[in-house]
């Protein structure tokens, strides 16, 4: 059960959590609070958005408890790219925080019924839109798949002029060729069980 005072609500354990209906999610990476738009399979930065009313737990390894934080719909260019816009000036002490956090490894993603169902469907129409076959994507190699793509789509948009462009594109490309290789080898092996 969650405890709650005055400033904060945690949790000892993550079965804790589990109990009050979340299923706890190790992030990888920031990505792991974002979701397709929609229907949509493309992987691009304009077809994706913050999964909609997210919590994550925070790991304090210093008195082993996982405080519980909503997550504040920061949009892809502010915490993935970090990169200035026009409703972000590119310096953000929260953002900056939730970025350290997910690559120490102590932010767990709290995703209810309803995000569950909403990444499930995704990770079969992302399976079905690439290999025109029933099946469902591996939720850790869709992540790995939506990373390399929008760094990729991002490299194209701001790096045309550099030199060795092509070779880093075909680079990337390559990856991403290899990573759906690996889903549909492991996707097939789950398949047949």
């Amino acid at each position: 059960m969650l405890k709650t005072d005055d400033i904060s609500t945690w949790a000892e354990s993550l079965d804790e959590l589990k109990t009050e209906g979340y299923s706890p999610i190790k992030a990888t990476t920031v990505l792991n609070f974002f979701v397709n738009k929609g229907r949509t399979t493309a992987l691009t930065a304009s077809n994706i958005e913050p999964l909609p009313n997210l919590r994550y737990a925070l790991y304090d390894p210093l008195v082993k408890l996982y405080y519980v934080k909503e997550y504040r719909g920061f949009d892809l260019d502010c915490i993935f790219f970090y990169r200035p816009t026009l409703t972000f000036s590119g310096d953000d002490a929260s953002v900056e925080r939730i970025r350290r956090w997910v690559q120490d490894g102590n932010v767990w993603v709290l995703m209810d019924a309803s995000h569950v169902e909403t990444i499930a469907a995704l990770l079969e129409r992302e399976w079905k839109s690439r290999f025109n076959e029933e099946g469902k994507l591996d939720y850790r190699i869709y992540i790995g798949l939506l990373d390399r793509s929008l760094k990729y789509e991002d490299y194209k948009n701001y790096c045309k002029e550099l030199t060795g462009f092509k070779t880093v594109c075909a680079t990337y490309e390559r990856s991403i060729k290899e990573l759906w290789d690996k889903a549909y080898m492991k996707g097939k092996r789950n398949n047949k069980n």
